[in-house]
């Protein structure tokens, strides 16, 4: 699972979760839905055998009623559960040979480790490591780092967006006191990953503009001309974002920039501008595709563009599939 540290182990973050903070009585268990009981334990399990299969059966009550658990290939459940304790059981209850029966419920001792009464994680998991052993081992985990988890956040930072504590999110993004505190647990390990993220961002930028003088370009007013000639009048943000791309450009540094915008917003429009703006000032320029299938529009949109317009400009495509001579042609 890629966990070798406990580090690993405290950031291996639950996919799920079960509300397990609204107990049922065994009078008023549903078949429907997946309940969650207390109740104690009558006597010892009873084992037999159906066909192929060995089964372990099992009485448990509460003040209500009483019901039977049931294991299949499971002959160890016969002296798991002490008879007399109370033990919290979850599972799906159905109705059998007019006997009502839960078969392979989860259990927890309320001695230990106990989860009612709480929101209980589910984890990404694998065959031989269970949610009990995962959650046990997290359990133990937030112990052993209880209040000496190091903070990344400024604390101006935390307080201007209103962020919980690192401790107290490692802990509630595991295991919730309430529905408010996993809440507020997510938002201050998202906020914390996108923001750890940006700062990564912003230093490779800063290592790259330190590299050295990028090429100097010059805005051609044949450019601001084919912006006036479009049928459409471009959006401010794509006027912005065109600024923003010239000043660079003209500047002699190096750009590094991303234009973001969803689909039908103009982004190809603002890149072959800026394509043509690199061919003006001599040189020559590419706009790169993840897939040929979008490659061979963006060539066809924009080739269409720039003959539309009367560009004398010369759009090739090449792509993976091409062959070293057709890509030399």
């Amino acid at each position: 699972m890629g966990i070798e540290t406990i580090g690993d182990l405290l950031e291996h973050y639950p996919r799920d979760y079960k509300d397990r903070s609204r107990l049922t009585k065994i009078a008023d268990l549903s078949e429907t839905d997946e309940n969650t009981f207390l109740a104690r334990v009558k006597g010892e399990g009873q084992t037999g055998r159906r066909g192929r299969l060995t089964f372990t059966r099992l009485q448990v009550f509460d003040d209500t009623d009483e019901i039977t658990l049931l294991w299949y290939n499971q002959p160890y459940m016969k002296t798991a559960l002490k008879s007399g304790e109370v033990y919290l059981f979850t599972g799906r209850m159905q109705k059998k040979y007019n006997r009502r029966e839960i078969v392979s419920p989860e259990y927890e001792s309320i001695k230990d480790n106990f989860a009612g009464g709480r929101i209980v994680p589910v984890y990404p998991s694998v065959d031989g490591i269970s949610q009990k052993m995962l959650r046990s081992y997290l359990e133990e985990a937030l112990k052993q780092v209880s209040g000496t988890l190091t903070e990344e956040l400024p604390l101006w930072i935390r307080k201007k967006y209103h962020l919980a504590e690192k401790n107290f999110a490692q802990t509630n993004i595991h295991f919730p006191r309430t529905e408010e505190a996993f809440y507020d647990a997510r938002r201050r390990l998202v906020f914390e990953e996108f923001f750890l993220l940006q700062t990564a961002l912003f230093s490779l930028r800063e290592e790259l503009l330190g590299r050295g003088s990028g090429i100097v370009m010059e805005h051609p007013e044949a450019m601001d001309e084919f912006q006036k000639s479009l049928p459409f009048s471009m959006t401010n943000a794509q006027k912005k974002v065109l600024s923003e791309i010239a000043a660079d450009m003209t500047s002699g540094k190096i750009m590094s920039r991303l234009v973001q915008g969803d689909v039908g917003s103009g982004k190809t429009i603002v890149a072959a501008l800026a394509l043509l703006t690199v061919v003006m000032n001599g040189y020559q320029g590419a706009m790169m595709a993840p897939t040929e299938v979008l490659a061979r529009q963006h060539f066809d949109s924009i080739t269409e563009m720039f003959e539309q317009y009367e560009i004398p400009l010369k759009v090739e495509l090449l792509t993976g599939s091409m062959t070293a001579k057709e890509k030399r042609l």
